[in-house]
């Protein structure tokens, strides 16, 4: 049984997307970003959460074939640059980051 506060909490949850430039920078063309966030990748950081990049490719285009997509398809090596250059950007924002904090600690 479900109580009107529990589906109040979940509505109250703000959907956090990356931005446009942000697909960009590692690659993901915008013909599959509205795909990616209906299948559950909304942001960068979701996509690194696949371990293989097989399986996202195959999710992909499942999704593809079952909507009745009129876009392109990609092979599974431009899936896996997509995932390495998502893990390449975090650690670019990782390493200045771990500085400033190394600072305030020696202060």
């Amino acid at each position: 049984m479900f109580f009107p506060q529990m589906r109040q909490e979940e509505s109250q949850k703000e959907k956090v997307e990356s931005s446009d430039e942000e697909w960009e920078e590692i690659g993901v063309p915008k013909e599959w970003r509205e795909p990616l966030n209906k299948l559950g990748y909304l942001t960068i950081e979701d996509l690194k959460t696949v371990e293989k990049h097989t399986k996202l490719h195959q999710e992909m285009m499942g999704y593809r074939k079952k909507n009745k997509l009129d876009i392109g398809t990609v092979s599974p090596d431009v899936v896996k640059e997509w995932l390495e250059a998502g893990s390449e950007k975090q650690k670019k924002f990782l390493k200045p980051l771990g500085r400033v904090l190394k600072r305030q600690k020696k202060t």
